[in-house]
């Protein structure tokens, strides 16, 4: 009941931020002239995200029901003691068995909904990955994941048992070098594992570029390009890394379909984030926000524990219990890290807007990324609110053009 009470409570303050912080008025429509004759892409985009905010909210709600089951219903501490009656008391030996059995088990759990969202991408022809490469991926995924997870929580318990007062402490400090660590290594480790990716090699471009940069002040490195086309025909591009491994990522999908100026519109607004240094603000944000969720967090378990078989907050058993909390707490602030998001892709916007001195290639390029990925370019406000992380492309159109008024 008390767990309940909790998460209905974080429902409602959920709900009122989504509202509080989200927009007050749909997006507006996009210019008729821009759209051009074939306006049934707005149609087939309205319906697939129709069809898929289902999925996403199923997707998020999904987990978390079920690590409160095995909680409830004492299958947690249940498989804690067939371990230890089978594998022995070791507790370095009991959490890196129950981790990956968790883990697997919570792979398995989504496997359905993922591999809907797949099927809906293949029905609008947003992506031809087979089944076979999918499986593959999902693999490298699941790798991943266990790998970090192992990490996290081997980590985590040893704290548990030797400060069992302070351990939040000292787990916000892993976090944060961990974050830290992972933002560093993405370009070298984990982007290779998905992504066959190349400096980006037409000379006439990549002049543009380094001349963009170096008229804004962002210097250019080297600009990559992913064979995102093997997995998916959606178009994007992202900065990523700090330190030396900072760069911007085009997908493949691009330089296929956009003439040149909307390309340096797109890297425009790449580097405004680069400028505006979002990912080290994003690291201070880990920085401030982990130790204050971890007390949260220590503060409940002492309050809820001893119960359901699970004996004190250092018993592996209460995994999916901190699980819960944290993707809880996560859910019930998405509107607010949402709200920063939104707020930062509006200063990149402004950035590029600035550093091409063309509105109307803006407008032209993320209405071309619209019909690409079938984005629908006026979600609902309440939606927009609690779970975009970017402004609907309907109202970034509508900026562009009123910075291009007199």
């Amino acid at each position: 009941m008390r767990v309940l009470l909790v998460i209905g409570l974080l429902a409602v303050i959920t709900l009122g931020l989504g509202w509080l912080l989200g927009p007050r008025t749909p997006a507006p429509e996009l210019p008729p002239q821009l759209v051009g004759p074939d306006a049934a892409w707005l149609e087939r985009a309205d319906q697939l995200s129709a069809r898929r905010r289902p999925l996403g909210i199923a997707s998020l709600l999904l987990t978390p029901i079920a690590w409160w089951l095995m909680i409830r219903f004492g299958w947690s501490a249940a498989l804690r003691a067939w371990l230890e009656h089978h594998i022995g008391t070791n507790p370095w030996i009991v959490a890196a068995v129950f981790t990956c059995i968790f883990v697997f088990a919570t792979t398995l759990l989504n496997g359905p909904l993922a591999y809907a969202g797949l099927a809906l991408r293949r029905s609008y022809g947003l992506s031809a990955e087979t089944t076979a490469a999918w499986l593959v991926r999902q693999g490298k995924e699941l790798l991943v994941s266990l790998i970090v997870t192992l990490v996290m929580v081997e980590g985590l318990y040893w704290l548990l048992r030797v400060a069992p007062q302070r351990w939040w402490l000292w787990a916000a400090g892993g976090a944060i070098l961990g974050s830290l660590l992972l933002t560093y290594l993405a370009p070298y480790v984990i982007t290779p594992l998905f992504f066959t990716q190349r400096p980006l090699d037409d000379p006439t471009l990549r002049t543009q570029i380094m001349e963009l940069g170096a008229r804004t002040g962002v210097p250019i490195s080297e600009v990559f390009v992913i064979d995102a086309s093997t997995q998916g025909n959606e178009g994007n591009a992202y900065f990523t890394g700090i330190g030396g491994a900072t760069r911007v990522v085009l997908y493949d999908t691009l330089l296929r379909q956009y003439p040149k100026e909307e390309l340096l519109t797109i890297l425009a607004h790449e580097l405004g984030h680069w400028r505006a240094q979002h990912v080290w603000k994003g690291l201070l944000l880990t920085a401030l926000g982990a130790p204050i969720g971890l007390w949260i967090v220590h503060l409940l378990l002492g309050w809820l524990l001893p119960g359901w078989g699970i004996r004190d907050r250092a018993d592996v058993a209460g995994l999916p219990l901190i699980m819960l909390l944290a993707t809880i707490g996560g859910l019930a602030t998405l509107p607010v890290q949402n709200w920063i998001s939104r707020q930062w892709e509006r200063e990149a916007d402004r950035f590029a807007l600035t550093a091409t001195g063309d509105p109307a290639a803006f407008q032209a390029t993320f209405v071309r990324l619209a019909q690409q990925n079938l984005a629908d370019p006026t979600p609902p406000p309440l939606y927009e609110g609690l779970f975009a992380t970017h402004p609907a492309i309907g109202r970034r159109v509508a900026d562009a053009g009123s910075s291009s008024s007199p």
